[in-house]
C-alpha cells in the first residue's frame, strides 16, 4: 500500500503544470544549444573554397528537427501557463503585516502628539453634558 501510494505521489508530481514547464524549459535550452552549434557548423563550412554540401544538409535538416523541438516546447509552456498558481511565501506576508502594524502604530503616535487627539476629544465632547457633582 505504501509502494502504491508513492507511485501516485511521484505520478502526480510528474504531471503538475510547473514540472511540466521545467521539462520544456530545459528541452528549449538543449535544443537551441545544438541548434547553434549547428549554425556555426553550416556558416564555418560554408565559406570554404570546397564546402561539404552533403553535410551542411544534413546538419541543416538537424537544425530544422531542433527547431520544431524547441516550437513544441514553447507550446508545451504556453498550454501549461494557466495551471500554474502563482504563490507568495507565508514569510513575505508576515512582512507586510508587520509593516501595516508599524505604519498604523506611527501614525498613533504622530497623532498624539502633534495634539491633534485633544482637539478631536475638545469638539466631540463639547456636545456631551458634564456630570454634575451630585
Amino acid at each position: 500500500m505504501r509502494r502504491f501510494l508513492c507511485v501516485l505521489f511521484v505520478s502526480a508530481a510528474s504531471c503538475s503544470s510547473s514540472h511540466q514547464i521545467a521539462n520544456s524549459s530545459n528541452d528549449i535550452t538543449d535544443a537551441a544549444h545544438r541548434s547553434r552549434g549547428r549554425f556555426v557548423w553550416i556558416a564555418d563550412e560554408a565559406v570554404k573554397p570546397a564546402p561539404n554540401m552533403p553535410g551542411i544538409h544534413q546538419t541543416a535538416t538537424e537544425g530544422i528537427q531542433d527547431q520544431e523541438t524547441i516550437i513544441r516546447s514553447a507550446a508545451r509552456i504556453i498550454y501549461n501557463l494557466p495551471g500554474v498558481k502563482d504563490v507568495t511565501p507565508f514569510w513575505a506576508e508576515l512582512v507586510v503585516w508587520g509593516m501595516v502594524f508599524l505604519s498604523l502604530v506611527g501614525v498613533v503616535i504622530i497623532l498624539l502628539h502633534s495634539g491633534i487627539v485633544d482637539l478631536f476629544k475638545r469638539l466631540i465632547f463639547r456636545w456631551f453634558p458634564k456630570r454634575g457633582n451630585g
